[in-house]
């Protein structure tokens, strides 16, 4: 199709063919937060934690490599600096450091989940979702499910 349509390619052949896509991160943003992985592995708490990210799996042949504490994951990093008006909820695009960091499954999952979240509540309240209350976004999260920490971690946060 190339060769015989797009001028230029006349000459063109294929040198490689990629079996999947395996895109590992994109275009992101630079958020009002920025996890990182000592905020991970120090276990630092959030004031606007909307979730933990589960422990990272075990491999016996390197263990320390990766034996990840469950850590939680911040509001604000999917709250773009320089835009207003909505939040980025992909693993891949959210303000991480370096880039990608919570690009797993289940990380997307609690992501898309507050994404939703502070987007109603903030739409529902008229306010862009930079400013949503998050402790209103932290109760409906719990209210639909959401695992925000121990018993004690959420006393702390005046959640229950």
């Amino acid at each position: 199709f190339l060769r015989k349509y797009i001028p230029g390619f006349e000459d063109s052949h294929l040198a490689r063919l990629a079996s999947e896509w395996g895109q590992r991160f994109t275009r992101r943003v630079f958020g009002a937060g920025t996890l990182t992985p000592s905020d991970t592995m120090s276990g630092k708490k959030w004031s606007d934690v909307i979730g933990l990210s589960p422990m990272r799996k075990v491999v016996p042949e390197d263990e320390q490599k990766y034996k990840w504490p469950a850590y939680e994951i911040p509001y604000t990093i999917m709250v773009p600096q320089k835009a207003e008006g909505f939040l980025v909820a992909s693993g891949k695009s959210v303000s991480t450091d370096p880039p990608g960091m919570l690009r797993g499954m289940s990380r997307c999952m609690v992501l898309g989940h507050a994404g939703g979240v502070g987007a109603a509540l903030s739409a529902k309240a008229g306010i862009p979702p930079s400013k949503a209350p998050i402790a209103e976004v932290q109760r409906e999260l719990l209210a639909q499910g959401a695992y925000l920490g121990e018993p004690e971690r959420l006393r702390e946060l005046g959640l229950s």
